[in-house]
Protein backbone atom coordinates (compact mmCIF):
# COMPACT_ATOMS: atom_id res chain seq x y z
CA UNK A 1 0.00 0.00 0.00
CA UNK A 2 0.77 3.84 -0.51
CA UNK A 3 2.27 5.24 2.81
CA UNK A 4 3.00 9.24 3.16
CA UNK A 5 5.75 9.24 5.70
CA UNK A 6 6.93 13.18 5.98
CA UNK A 7 7.28 14.79 2.81
CA UNK A 8 7.56 11.57 1.14
CA UNK A 9 5.85 7.98 -0.34
CA UNK A 10 6.78 4.63 0.85
CA UNK A 11 5.31 1.82 -0.65
CA UNK A 12 4.74 -0.41 2.91
CA UNK A 13 3.99 -4.06 2.91
CA UNK A 14 1.64 -6.39 5.44
CA UNK A 15 2.01 -10.33 5.55
CA UNK A 16 -1.33 -12.15 4.96
CA UNK A 17 -1.96 -15.62 5.97
CA UNK A 18 -0.38 -18.57 4.40
CA UNK A 19 -3.20 -20.29 1.93
CA UNK A 20 -4.60 -23.33 4.11
CA UNK A 21 -5.61 -26.43 1.12
CA UNK A 22 -9.14 -27.80 2.08
CA UNK A 23 -9.65 -31.63 1.41
CA UNK A 24 -10.24 -32.75 -1.84
CA UNK A 25 -14.35 -33.60 -2.34
CA UNK A 26 -14.12 -36.78 -4.66
CA UNK A 27 -16.43 -35.79 -7.68
CA UNK A 28 -18.19 -39.31 -9.46
CA UNK A 29 -18.09 -40.30 -12.69
CA UNK A 30 -20.85 -39.09 -15.07
CA UNK A 31 -22.66 -42.71 -16.74
CA UNK A 32 -22.00 -43.62 -20.14
CA UNK A 33 -25.29 -44.19 -22.05
CA UNK A 34 -25.54 -47.42 -23.82
CA UNK A 35 -25.37 -46.60 -27.53
CA UNK A 36 -28.52 -47.49 -30.30
CA UNK A 37 -28.97 -50.38 -32.31
CA UNK A 38 -28.10 -49.57 -35.53
CA UNK A 39 -31.04 -49.48 -38.06
CA UNK A 40 -31.84 -52.72 -40.62
CA UNK A 41 -30.72 -52.15 -44.19
CA UNK A 42 -33.58 -51.97 -46.26
CA UNK A 43 -31.77 -54.64 -48.32
CA UNK A 44 -32.02 -57.13 -45.39
CA UNK A 45 -28.08 -57.49 -44.97
CA UNK A 46 -26.55 -57.13 -41.85
CA UNK A 47 -25.04 -53.62 -40.73
CA UNK A 48 -21.85 -52.84 -38.89
CA UNK A 49 -22.67 -52.45 -35.38
CA UNK A 50 -21.46 -48.98 -33.16
CA UNK A 51 -19.95 -50.58 -30.24
CA UNK A 52 -19.11 -47.54 -27.39
CA UNK A 53 -15.48 -47.57 -26.00
CA UNK A 54 -15.13 -50.60 -23.16
CA UNK A 55 -14.26 -49.19 -19.74
CA UNK A 56 -11.64 -51.29 -17.17
CA UNK A 57 -13.43 -51.40 -14.31
CA UNK A 58 -9.39 -52.09 -12.44
CA UNK A 59 -8.28 -48.78 -14.28
CA UNK A 60 -7.70 -46.01 -11.64
CA UNK A 61 -10.35 -43.05 -10.77
CA UNK A 62 -9.26 -39.62 -12.54
CA UNK A 63 -8.14 -37.97 -9.67
CA UNK A 64 -10.14 -35.49 -7.88
CA UNK A 65 -10.13 -31.75 -7.99
CA UNK A 66 -8.37 -29.96 -5.01
CA UNK A 67 -9.52 -26.23 -4.23
CA UNK A 68 -7.91 -23.74 -1.99
CA UNK A 69 -9.35 -21.06 -0.06
CA UNK A 70 -8.14 -18.81 2.19
CA UNK A 71 -8.65 -19.93 6.02
CA UNK A 72 -10.75 -17.45 8.19
CA UNK A 73 -8.92 -14.71 10.14
CA UNK A 74 -10.20 -14.11 13.46
CA UNK A 75 -10.17 -10.36 14.06
CA UNK A 76 -10.67 -8.62 16.87
CA UNK A 77 -14.29 -6.64 17.94
CA UNK A 78 -13.97 -2.98 17.28
CA UNK A 79 -13.02 -1.01 20.33
CA UNK A 80 -15.49 2.71 19.34
CA UNK A 81 -13.17 5.57 20.63
CA UNK A 82 -15.88 8.41 19.52
CA UNK A 83 -19.19 8.20 17.72
CA UNK A 84 -20.25 11.53 16.95
CA UNK A 85 -20.89 13.70 14.00
CA UNK A 86 -18.31 15.35 12.35
CA UNK A 87 -16.94 18.93 12.93
CA UNK A 88 -14.80 21.37 11.17
CA UNK A 89 -13.06 22.05 14.14
CA UNK A 90 -11.69 18.04 14.70
CA UNK A 91 -7.98 18.44 15.21
CA UNK A 92 -7.93 21.58 13.48
CA UNK A 93 -5.93 23.49 15.66
CA UNK A 94 -3.46 20.68 16.46
CA UNK A 95 -0.02 21.66 14.68
CA UNK A 96 0.88 18.66 11.00
CA UNK A 97 3.45 20.11 9.93
CA UNK A 98 6.58 22.20 10.63
CA UNK A 99 9.75 23.75 8.47
CA UNK A 100 12.11 26.43 8.81
CA UNK A 101 10.93 29.41 6.27
CA UNK A 102 12.86 32.89 4.86
CA UNK A 103 11.78 36.03 3.57
CA UNK A 104 14.23 37.89 2.28
CA UNK A 105 16.48 40.67 3.56
CA UNK A 106 18.09 38.60 6.01
CA UNK A 107 14.95 37.56 7.50
CA UNK A 108 14.45 33.81 8.57
CA UNK A 109 12.28 31.64 10.95
CA UNK A 110 10.06 28.82 11.11
CA UNK A 111 6.53 27.88 9.99
CA UNK A 112 3.68 25.52 11.52
CA UNK A 113 0.61 24.41 9.84
CA UNK A 114 -2.33 22.38 10.72
CA UNK A 115 -6.04 21.93 9.88
CA UNK A 116 -8.81 20.03 10.01
CA UNK A 117 -8.91 15.92 9.58
CA UNK A 118 -10.94 16.31 6.03
CA UNK A 119 -8.82 19.08 4.70
CA UNK A 120 -11.62 21.56 4.49
CA UNK A 121 -9.83 24.50 6.35
CA UNK A 122 -6.13 24.86 6.50
CA UNK A 123 -3.88 27.24 8.53
CA UNK A 124 -0.09 28.33 8.84
CA UNK A 125 1.86 30.48 10.93
CA UNK A 126 5.26 31.86 10.32
CA UNK A 127 7.49 33.48 12.96
CA UNK A 128 10.87 35.48 11.30
CA UNK A 129 14.24 36.62 13.08
CA UNK A 130 17.03 39.02 11.88
CA UNK A 131 19.99 39.18 14.20
CA UNK A 132 22.11 42.07 13.81
CA UNK A 133 23.63 42.35 10.70
CA UNK A 134 25.86 45.05 9.23
CA UNK A 135 25.30 48.68 10.99
CA UNK A 136 22.27 47.50 12.47
CA UNK A 137 21.73 48.14 16.19
CA UNK A 138 19.03 45.73 17.44
CA UNK A 139 17.13 42.75 16.21
CA UNK A 140 14.29 42.78 14.32
CA UNK A 141 11.13 40.50 14.51
CA UNK A 142 8.34 39.82 11.91
CA UNK A 143 5.19 37.04 11.55
CA UNK A 144 3.00 35.87 9.36
CA UNK A 145 -0.18 34.06 9.38
CA UNK A 146 -2.58 32.18 6.12
CA UNK A 147 -5.94 30.46 6.36
CA UNK A 148 -7.59 28.51 3.31
CA UNK A 149 -11.13 27.53 3.30
CA UNK A 150 -12.66 24.98 0.68
CA UNK A 151 -15.89 24.68 2.44
CA UNK A 152 -17.55 25.83 -1.22
CA UNK A 153 -15.57 24.14 -2.72
CA UNK A 154 -15.03 24.60 -6.64
CA UNK A 155 -14.65 28.15 -4.88
CA UNK A 156 -11.46 28.64 -2.56
CA UNK A 157 -10.83 31.19 0.03
CA UNK A 158 -7.57 32.65 1.00
CA UNK A 159 -6.48 35.20 3.74
CA UNK A 160 -3.19 36.30 4.87
CA UNK A 161 -1.60 38.63 6.83
CA UNK A 162 1.88 39.81 7.56
CA UNK A 163 3.65 42.10 10.75
CA UNK A 164 7.31 42.34 9.39
CA UNK A 165 10.00 44.99 10.54
CA UNK A 166 13.91 44.42 9.17
CA UNK A 167 17.14 46.66 9.11
CA UNK A 168 18.87 47.06 5.65
CA UNK A 169 22.80 48.10 5.77
CA UNK A 170 23.30 50.50 2.33
CA UNK A 171 26.62 51.67 1.08
CA UNK A 172 26.48 54.20 -0.95
CA UNK A 173 30.56 54.76 -1.48
CA UNK A 174 31.06 54.82 -5.49
CA UNK A 175 34.40 55.05 -6.73
CA UNK A 176 34.20 58.69 -7.46
CA UNK A 177 33.21 59.05 -3.71
CA UNK A 178 34.89 56.40 -1.86
CA UNK A 179 34.62 57.56 2.05
CA UNK A 180 30.66 58.09 2.07
CA UNK A 181 29.78 56.30 5.46
CA UNK A 182 27.70 52.82 5.60
CA UNK A 183 24.06 53.95 6.81
CA UNK A 184 21.04 51.67 8.20
CA UNK A 185 17.45 51.74 6.45
CA UNK A 186 15.11 50.53 8.91
CA UNK A 187 11.66 49.44 7.59
CA UNK A 188 8.18 47.98 9.10
CA UNK A 189 5.74 46.36 6.80
CA UNK A 190 2.49 45.28 7.28
CA UNK A 191 0.06 43.21 4.17
CA UNK A 192 -3.22 41.91 4.58
CA UNK A 193 -5.23 40.52 1.35
CA UNK A 194 -7.82 38.32 0.35
CA UNK A 195 -8.73 36.19 -2.63
CA UNK A 196 -12.00 33.90 -3.68
CA UNK A 197 -11.44 31.73 -6.92
CA UNK A 198 -11.56 28.44 -8.41
CA UNK A 199 -10.48 26.40 -11.29
CA UNK A 200 -11.71 24.32 -14.27
CA UNK A 201 -10.28 20.65 -15.06
CA UNK A 202 -7.23 21.96 -13.40
CA UNK A 203 -6.26 24.14 -16.46
CA UNK A 204 -8.84 27.15 -16.08
CA UNK A 205 -8.69 29.52 -13.02
CA UNK A 206 -9.97 32.60 -11.66
CA UNK A 207 -9.25 34.68 -9.15
CA UNK A 208 -10.78 38.00 -7.34
CA UNK A 209 -8.98 39.38 -4.45
CA UNK A 210 -8.54 42.75 -2.37
CA UNK A 211 -5.09 43.91 -0.79
CA UNK A 212 -4.15 46.73 1.58
CA UNK A 213 0.00 47.37 2.35
CA UNK A 214 1.52 49.99 4.72
CA UNK A 215 5.48 50.22 5.06
CA UNK A 216 7.08 52.93 6.99
CA UNK A 217 11.24 53.36 6.42
CA UNK A 218 13.52 55.43 7.77
CA UNK A 219 17.12 55.99 6.30
CA UNK A 220 19.33 56.34 8.68
CA UNK A 221 22.02 58.50 6.54
CA UNK A 222 24.62 60.75 8.42
CA UNK A 223 25.78 62.30 4.94
CA UNK A 224 21.79 63.37 4.44
CA UNK A 225 19.42 63.74 7.13
CA UNK A 226 15.45 62.78 5.49
CA UNK A 227 12.48 62.57 7.32
CA UNK A 228 10.92 58.56 8.02
CA UNK A 229 8.39 58.04 5.31
CA UNK A 230 4.77 55.97 5.54
CA UNK A 231 3.76 54.47 2.19
CA UNK A 232 -0.05 52.73 1.34
CA UNK A 233 -1.22 50.79 -1.24
CA UNK A 234 -5.24 49.17 -1.18
CA UNK A 235 -6.91 47.89 -4.17
CA UNK A 236 -8.69 45.01 -6.05
CA UNK A 237 -7.43 42.50 -8.51
CA UNK A 238 -8.73 39.97 -10.97
CA UNK A 239 -6.61 37.55 -12.61
CA UNK A 240 -7.93 34.77 -15.14
CA UNK A 241 -5.63 31.78 -16.33
CA UNK A 242 -4.67 28.51 -18.31
CA UNK A 243 -1.83 26.62 -17.74
CA UNK A 244 -1.59 22.64 -18.99
CA UNK A 245 1.79 20.99 -18.35
CA UNK A 246 3.25 17.72 -18.62
CA UNK A 247 5.94 17.04 -16.11
CA UNK A 248 8.61 14.82 -14.48
CA UNK A 249 10.24 14.12 -11.06
CA UNK A 250 13.39 15.79 -12.19
CA UNK A 251 13.10 17.73 -15.25
CA UNK A 252 9.97 19.79 -13.97
CA UNK A 253 7.40 20.64 -16.72
CA UNK A 254 8.74 19.44 -19.98
CA UNK A 255 5.70 20.07 -22.46
CA UNK A 256 3.21 22.55 -21.89
CA UNK A 257 1.44 26.37 -22.42
CA UNK A 258 0.37 29.05 -20.09
CA UNK A 259 -1.11 32.22 -20.13
CA UNK A 260 -2.33 34.59 -17.79
CA UNK A 261 -3.90 38.17 -17.37
CA UNK A 262 -4.19 40.26 -14.49
CA UNK A 263 -6.04 43.94 -14.45
CA UNK A 264 -5.43 45.20 -10.75
CA UNK A 265 -7.18 49.01 -9.67
CA UNK A 266 -6.22 51.31 -6.56
CA UNK A 267 -7.78 54.31 -5.30
CA UNK A 268 -5.76 57.06 -4.68
CA UNK A 269 -7.98 57.10 -1.23
CA UNK A 270 -6.41 54.33 0.00
CA UNK A 271 -3.17 54.77 -1.11
CA UNK A 272 -0.16 57.47 -0.94
CA UNK A 273 -0.04 57.75 -5.00
CA UNK A 274 -1.41 61.35 -6.11
CA UNK A 275 -4.13 59.69 -8.31
CA UNK A 276 -5.74 56.14 -8.81
CA UNK A 277 -3.60 53.64 -10.53
CA UNK A 278 -4.10 50.97 -12.46
CA UNK A 279 -2.50 48.10 -14.08
CA UNK A 280 -2.69 45.56 -16.35
CA UNK A 281 -0.50 42.78 -17.49
CA UNK A 282 -0.46 39.42 -20.34
CA UNK A 283 1.92 36.70 -19.78
CA UNK A 284 2.37 34.02 -22.53
CA UNK A 285 4.66 30.81 -22.24
CA UNK A 286 5.68 27.51 -23.37
CA UNK A 287 7.82 24.32 -22.47
CA UNK A 288 8.86 21.88 -25.27
CA UNK A 289 11.42 18.70 -25.14
CA UNK A 290 14.46 18.71 -27.33
CA UNK A 291 14.16 16.09 -29.92
CA UNK A 292 17.14 14.56 -28.67
CA UNK A 293 18.02 13.35 -25.23
CA UNK A 294 15.37 12.89 -22.65
CA UNK A 295 16.20 15.49 -20.29
CA UNK A 296 16.83 18.46 -22.74
CA UNK A 297 14.19 21.53 -21.94
CA UNK A 298 13.71 24.50 -23.36
CA UNK A 299 11.09 26.79 -21.73
CA UNK A 300 10.12 30.64 -23.41
CA UNK A 301 8.17 33.30 -21.84
CA UNK A 302 6.64 36.84 -22.42
CA UNK A 303 5.19 39.32 -20.65
CA UNK A 304 3.44 43.12 -21.41
CA UNK A 305 2.13 45.35 -18.51
CA UNK A 306 1.15 48.72 -18.39
CA UNK A 307 0.44 50.75 -15.45
CA UNK A 308 -0.85 53.75 -15.09
CA UNK A 309 -0.49 56.63 -12.03
CA UNK A 310 -0.82 59.63 -13.06
CA UNK A 311 2.68 61.40 -14.34
CA UNK A 312 4.49 58.90 -12.03
CA UNK A 313 6.30 55.94 -13.76
CA UNK A 314 4.63 53.00 -11.45
CA UNK A 315 6.55 49.84 -12.92
CA UNK A 316 10.18 48.99 -12.26
CA UNK A 317 12.17 46.70 -14.98
CA UNK A 318 15.30 44.62 -13.72
CA UNK A 319 16.75 45.09 -10.19
CA UNK A 320 14.57 42.13 -8.26
CA UNK A 321 15.09 38.49 -7.95
CA UNK A 322 12.51 35.95 -6.82
CA UNK A 323 14.64 34.56 -4.18
CA UNK A 324 17.12 36.21 -1.68
CA UNK A 325 20.59 37.24 -2.98
CA UNK A 326 23.51 35.93 -1.68
CA UNK A 327 26.04 37.55 -3.70
CA UNK A 328 26.80 39.47 -6.69
CA UNK A 329 29.43 41.47 -8.87
CA UNK A 330 29.87 43.23 -11.50
CA UNK A 331 32.76 44.32 -14.03
CA UNK A 332 31.33 48.13 -13.95
CA UNK A 333 29.75 49.94 -11.77
CA UNK A 334 25.82 50.27 -12.48
CA UNK A 335 24.80 53.20 -14.23
CA UNK A 336 22.57 55.55 -12.02
CA UNK A 337 18.90 55.74 -12.82
CA UNK A 338 17.19 58.17 -15.70
CA UNK A 339 13.64 57.80 -13.86
CA UNK A 340 12.74 58.01 -10.52
CA UNK A 341 9.58 55.04 -9.26
CA UNK A 342 6.74 55.77 -7.20
CA UNK A 343 6.99 54.89 -4.13
CA UNK A 344 5.01 52.04 -3.07
CA UNK A 345 5.36 49.21 -0.52
CA UNK A 346 6.47 46.05 -1.56
CA UNK A 347 8.83 46.49 -4.01
CA UNK A 348 7.53 43.23 -6.20
CA UNK A 349 3.82 44.23 -6.57
CA UNK A 350 5.06 46.37 -9.98
CA UNK A 351 8.79 44.59 -10.71
CA UNK A 352 9.37 42.52 -13.18
CA UNK A 353 12.69 40.50 -13.19
CA UNK A 354 14.67 40.37 -16.25
CA UNK A 355 17.46 37.60 -16.50
CA UNK A 356 20.90 39.93 -16.19
CA UNK A 357 19.64 42.76 -14.83
CA UNK A 358 19.96 41.88 -11.08
CA UNK A 359 21.66 45.01 -10.49
CA UNK A 360 20.48 47.34 -12.68
CA UNK A 361 16.71 48.92 -12.98
CA UNK A 362 14.80 50.97 -14.88
CA UNK A 363 11.52 52.70 -13.87
CA UNK A 364 8.27 52.21 -16.82
CA UNK A 365 4.98 52.87 -17.56
CA UNK A 366 4.96 50.33 -19.99
CA UNK A 367 7.26 47.60 -20.39
CA UNK A 368 8.19 43.81 -22.42
CA UNK A 369 9.72 41.24 -21.21
CA UNK A 370 11.28 38.14 -23.06
CA UNK A 371 13.01 34.95 -21.94
CA UNK A 372 14.37 31.82 -23.49
CA UNK A 373 15.73 28.85 -21.46
CA UNK A 374 17.50 25.86 -21.96
CA UNK A 375 17.92 23.14 -18.54
CA UNK A 376 19.43 19.74 -18.22
CA UNK A 377 19.42 18.08 -15.03
CA UNK A 378 22.38 15.74 -13.72
CA UNK A 379 20.28 13.24 -10.98
CA UNK A 380 22.29 12.43 -7.84
CA UNK A 381 19.55 11.40 -5.52
CA UNK A 382 22.10 10.94 -2.58
CA UNK A 383 21.01 11.73 1.07
CA UNK A 384 21.02 10.69 4.91
CA UNK A 385 18.16 9.19 6.89
CA UNK A 386 19.74 11.61 9.92
CA UNK A 387 21.56 14.72 9.52
CA UNK A 388 24.28 14.53 12.38
CA UNK A 389 22.62 11.45 13.58
CA UNK A 390 19.79 13.37 15.33
CA UNK A 391 18.46 15.54 13.26
CA UNK A 392 15.90 14.91 10.29
CA UNK A 393 17.20 13.60 6.76
CA UNK A 394 18.73 15.82 4.36
CA UNK A 395 19.30 14.87 0.63
CA UNK A 396 21.03 15.70 -2.23
CA UNK A 397 18.64 15.60 -5.73
CA UNK A 398 20.49 17.38 -8.60
CA UNK A 399 22.28 19.63 -9.98
CA UNK A 400 20.59 21.75 -12.75
CA UNK A 401 23.02 23.35 -16.15
CA UNK A 402 21.03 26.40 -17.70
CA UNK A 403 21.82 28.59 -20.44
CA UNK A 404 19.65 31.75 -21.38
CA UNK A 405 19.05 34.83 -22.98
CA UNK A 406 16.68 37.77 -21.83
CA UNK A 407 15.10 40.53 -24.00
CA UNK A 408 13.33 43.37 -22.31
CA UNK A 409 11.99 46.47 -23.06
CA UNK A 410 10.59 49.59 -21.32
CA UNK A 411 8.85 53.21 -22.11
CA UNK A 412 9.20 56.08 -19.12
CA UNK A 413 6.01 58.16 -18.84
CA UNK A 414 7.99 61.55 -17.32
CA UNK A 415 9.99 62.07 -20.79
CA UNK A 416 8.48 59.35 -23.32
CA UNK A 417 12.13 58.07 -23.33
CA UNK A 418 12.59 54.06 -24.50
CA UNK A 419 15.04 51.65 -24.32
CA UNK A 420 15.69 47.81 -25.49
CA UNK A 421 18.36 45.67 -22.89
CA UNK A 422 19.28 42.24 -23.59
CA UNK A 423 21.70 39.49 -21.82
CA UNK A 424 22.94 36.00 -22.49
CA UNK A 425 24.44 33.55 -20.08
CA UNK A 426 24.15 30.71 -18.27
CA UNK A 427 25.00 29.05 -14.79
CA UNK A 428 23.81 25.84 -12.62
CA UNK A 429 20.90 25.10 -9.61
CA UNK A 430 21.78 22.95 -7.27
CA UNK A 431 18.51 21.22 -5.45
CA UNK A 432 18.71 20.05 -2.27
CA UNK A 433 16.92 19.32 1.10
CA UNK A 434 18.31 20.44 4.09
CA UNK A 435 16.31 18.82 7.22
CA UNK A 436 13.41 18.05 4.46
CA UNK A 437 12.99 21.41 3.57
CA UNK A 438 13.59 22.13 -0.02
CA UNK A 439 16.28 24.52 -1.34
CA UNK A 440 18.21 25.45 -4.62
CA UNK A 441 21.09 27.74 -4.74
CA UNK A 442 21.33 28.98 -8.24
CA UNK A 443 24.55 30.59 -9.59
CA UNK A 444 24.56 32.61 -12.81
CA UNK A 445 26.90 34.18 -15.05
CA UNK A 446 25.92 37.08 -17.54
CA UNK A 447 26.68 39.28 -19.72
CA UNK A 448 24.25 42.50 -21.24
CA UNK A 449 25.00 42.59 -24.66
CA UNK A 450 23.22 46.15 -24.54
CA UNK A 451 23.23 49.34 -21.64
CA UNK A 452 26.31 49.33 -20.07
CA UNK A 453 27.36 45.73 -21.15
CA UNK A 454 28.85 44.58 -17.77
CA UNK A 455 29.64 40.94 -17.28
CA UNK A 456 27.70 40.24 -13.83
CA UNK A 457 28.12 37.47 -11.51
CA UNK A 458 25.16 36.19 -9.08
CA UNK A 459 24.41 33.53 -6.28
CA UNK A 460 20.64 33.18 -4.68
CA UNK A 461 18.80 31.14 -2.83
CA UNK A 462 15.56 29.97 -3.34
CA UNK A 463 12.71 27.72 -1.03
CA UNK A 464 11.37 25.23 -3.48
CA UNK A 465 12.34 22.96 -6.59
Amino acid sequence: MLNREGWTWTVDEVAVPAAVPVPAVPVPAAPVPAPDAAPMPADGTTAAAVVAPAVDPAAPAAAPLAVIADAPVALPAATIVSDQPFSVWDRFFVPQLHSISTAGNGLFGAVVAGGDRLGLQRWSLTGLWQPKTGAATRQHFGGQVAYLNTMLAPWTILASGSVVSWARSISPATDANPNLPDYVEENRQRDGSFAIGRSWRNAWSVALGGLYSYEYFDARNPAMVTAPQTLELGGAELTASYAAFESTAYTGARRGVLTAATVGFYPKQLSTLPSNATDVSLTLGGVVPLPFGRRHVVSAMATGRFASAGNDNLLQLGGVYGGTSLWSRANKEAPAAVNSIAATPGVFRFANGLRGYEDLSYAAERLLTAELEWRYPLVIDRGIAATLWFLPASFLRQIDLLAFASLGAHQAHSDGSAAIHGAVGGGAALEFALFRVPLTVEYQLARRVRDDKAVTQFVGLLVGW
